[in-house]
């Protein structure tokens, strides 16, 4: 970071993910965001790996390969709410869907990302690039995150270098709250889904960023939405979003509009239509359903054994009764 102060190359990287949903079911629009190497070595051997030397050292590029559009299924989730929704116009045929593709990793060199130069299971690339400042022997590295928001990467690499992270409301919250959240100014630091970070901390084991996550995804869970998040298809992937969930619910959420919601969700875990992990969310449940104490009922006291009996109540008893 020091050597970045004094050359101007403190962002020596960037970082490409897609941006947008189709209605097709495709994830387009790769987007660049600009992240320093050191930074992300430091916080995660994921990024050790996949910016060392072997890949630095590949057979130089004229551009970045990156696709221009994935599939949900590859994408591997399709409920990201990082990810802005639109409508294109053409969606037929089998060419990438590309309307603001990626910066050239070139500097304009190349206008727009090629096909699907690498192979489905590469990480990323890396390739040298002309300095843009004037300063010699600089390399710009560029990566491709095939499976994370573009969105959710930029409050990531702000994290990284403020320590902040900006976390947005959940979509199953009330529209009251939805609204009261207003667009982040430049200036401050980006928002995103909570869950989507809690994801993306997983998948780079990045542990205290998960606790940030799942702390907030906590404070967000109320009566009104402890049902759809309960059964969403993040809480179905993670063990500790399902224990946090659950906790909510057999603590303090158990109430006569869960109880009458609750039927439905059962019916579509039963019919598949929320996928085969969303099983082990209500085999949890009702698995802390079955060891939660119940309350015993009070009865009155036996004139002879002194304890609580149900065949025979005291003197006191009985006179209350009788008046």
């Amino acid at each position: 970071m020091r050597e970045g102060l004094l050359t101007g190359s403190f962002f020596d990287t960037k970082v490409y993910a897609y941006s947008r949903r189709a209605t097709s079911d495709r994830i387009i629009e790769p987007r660049c965001i600009f992240a320093n190497s050191v930074l992300l070595k430091t916080t995660s051997e994921f990024f050790v790996t996949l910016l060392s030397e072997q890949f630095s050292e590949a057979q130089p590029r004229t551009d970045l390969a990156c696709e221009g559009y994935t599939s949900i299924d590859e994408y591997d989730y399709g409920d990201d709410s990082d990810l802005e929704d639109v409508e294109l116009e053409d969606e037929s045929g089998d060419t990438p869907l590309v309307k603001n593709c990626a910066d050239s990793i070139l500097h304009d060199d190349v206008s727009q990302c090629r096909g699907s130069v690498l192979g489905s299971d590469a990480p990323g690339i890396l390739a040298p690039a002309p300095d843009s400042v004037g300063v010699r022997d600089t390399t710009i590295r560029a990566i491709f995150l095939r499976n994370v928001a573009s969105n959710t990467i930029q409050a990531f690499v702000f994290y990284l270098l403020t320590g902040i992270v900006d976390f947005a409301p959940l979509r199953s919250q009330s529209i009251t709250v939805a609204r009261s959240a207003t667009r982040t100014p430049q200036h401050q630091a980006p928002s995103c889904s909570p869950k989507s970070m809690y994801r993306l901390a997983h998948l780079y084991g990045i542990k205290e960023l998960q606790a940030l996550a799942i702390q907030d995804i906590a404070s967000k869970i109320s009566h009104e939405n402890i049902v759809p998040e309960l059964f969403s298809s993040l809480t179905a992937r993670y063990p500790e979003i399902q224990q946090t969930e659950v906790n909510f619910l057999i603590d303090k959420g158990f109430t006569a509009g869960v109880f009458a919601a609750m039927p439905t969700w059962i019916s579509k875990v039963a019919s598949g239509s929320l996928g085969r992990l969303s099983g082990d969310v209500l085999a949890l449940l009702l698995q802390r359903l079955a060891t939660k104490p119940v309350p015993r009922l009070k009865t009155p006291f036996c004139d002879e054994c002194a304890e609580s009996c149900p065949h025979r109540p005291s003197k006191k008893a009985r006179n209350a009764s009788s008046r």
